[in-house]
């Protein structure tokens, strides 16, 4: 009885330490299978990790690639532009250069010219000069009696007339103002003025052909008169045609309002 129960002791024993090697191997299995587990899990984050190392090493290359080529491309345009200023710059001197040089070749022959020219032609030279610029000489002169309609030049003598004499200055009469010009002499000085340098007027259109006693019968100035009318109708026309449109235009842009 004593020899069964030990074996039956031994029998339970061997299968508790079989039941327990059994649980410490499914164990390790469990942990080796869970180790390699995050092994395989390392190994891929790792492959990841690499992965979007390379994506954001190949993004900077393109990244890089691009702001190289951009600031090349700006490079090549401020170059270009460059390129282009200069060669306006140097154009523009160089033309400038032909001009000046054109411009005193053309003085040079001019003065040779000049110096050529015989008594007769410096004459008509002088001549059709002075004839450009007569008209303007002549409007400077008359000028101050442009708006003179009238003049009339009344002389009262006797007695009791003294402040009257207006044509003397009137030093010693009230209407003199003390020695002051009164409006009489201010017309009487310029008409004075007009008629002493009329001599001189008279005298360079004679030199030029054209005879200053008479300026009213004068062909060149009644031309200027005649052309001066047309220009002022031909404006007048202009600024009416104008006006016609703007008021036309007007018009169509309320009817489509």
């Amino acid at each position: 009885l004593d020899d069964a129960r030990i074996a039956h002791q031994k029998k339970r024993r061997q299968l508790e330490i079989e039941r327990e090697r059994a649980v410490e191997e499914a164990a390790m299995e469990k942990a080796i299978a869970l180790y390699g587990k995050s092994l395989d899990e390392s190994a891929a984050a790792i492959e990841a990790d690499a992965a979007r190392a390379r994506a954001a090493e190949a993004a900077a290359k393109v990244d890089t690639a691009a702001a190289l080529e951009e600031a090349s491309r700006e490079k090549q345009v401020g170059v270009a532009d460059a390129e282009k200023e200069a060669e306006r710059a140097k154009l523009a001197a160089h033309a400038e250069e032909v001009v000046s040089a054109v411009r005193a070749e053309a003085q040079r022959l001019i003065n040779e010219a000049e110096n050529i020219l015989t008594d007769e032609a410096r004459a008509s030279l002088f001549k059709r000069n002075m004839l450009e610029r007569l008209e303007g000489i002549i409007a400077a002169q008359v000028k101050p009696l442009e708006k003179i309609d009238e003049i009339k030049i009344m002389q009262l003598g006797g007695g009791g007339t003294t402040g009257l004499n207006w044509a003397d200055g009137g030093s010693d009469g009230g209407g003199g103002g003390g020695g002051a010009p009164s409006p009489t002499d201010e017309v009487i000085n310029s008409a004075l003025r007009y008629r002493v340098q009329g001599p001189m007027i008279d005298s360079l259109m004679n030199d030029i052909g054209i005879d200053g006693s008479n300026l009213a019968r004068s062909a060149i100035f009644q031309d200027a008169s005649n052309m001066a009318r047309a220009m002022s109708e031909s404006q007048k026309v202009r600024a009416a045609t104008k006006a016609e449109e703007e008021e036309r235009k007007s018009k169509d842009g309320e009817a489509k309002s």
